[in-house]
């Protein structure tokens, strides 16, 4: 399941916060076993207790970090592998640089970091392995990826 919502914009572009949060509300219902948001730098996940994005979201304001343009991605999750804690939950960053979403299955993700060089022996959630593949190759591994997916992505430096 799992639920993907998001904005980009130019620089000096806002997303609204009340649609945001509206977006992120309507997606409570496509997973509850954790949830988080990026936005323009500021990475905030929520699990345990906080798992459901509108208990979460109760507890933590949503607020922007201080990288531009305007990025926004946010993520409920309902778990089909890997445990429902704060290393599972999206969004995922890499090294710093990289951030992204992942909605779907990957079939071929032990073999495509096998091949790709990233090491997957701490790495405990397919969408996490496809992270460190593109953050360290590029995107032309979605032409390797086997499965079906729906991602929000961004680098934080471009």
């Amino acid at each position: 399941m799992c639920g993907i919502w998001g904005f980009s914009g130019k620089e000096g572009k806002r997303a609204s916060i009340r649609k945001l949060m509206a977006l992120g509300l309507y997606n409570v219902q496509r997973g509850t076993d954790n949830c988080g948001y990026y936005w323009s730098g500021n990475l905030v996940k929520g699990v345990a207790e906080e798992s459901n994005f509108s208990i979460f979201i109760a507890d933590n304001k949503l607020e922007r970090g201080n990288l531009k343009p305007e990025v926004f991605m946010g993520h409920t999750r309902k778990s089909t592998s890997g445990s429902n804690a704060w290393a599972s939950a999206h969004p995922h960053e890499v090294n710093n640089r990289y951030v992204q979403t992942h909605n779907g299955v990957i079939k071929n993700i032990w073999a495509l970091c096998l091949k790709h060089g990233v090491n997957h022996t701490q790495i405990h959630v397919d969408s996490i392995g496809l992270a460190h593949i593109i953050e360290k190759d590029g995107f032309d591994v979605l032409h390797e990826y086997e499965g079906y997916a729906s991602l929000t992505m961004t680098f934080k430096d471009d």
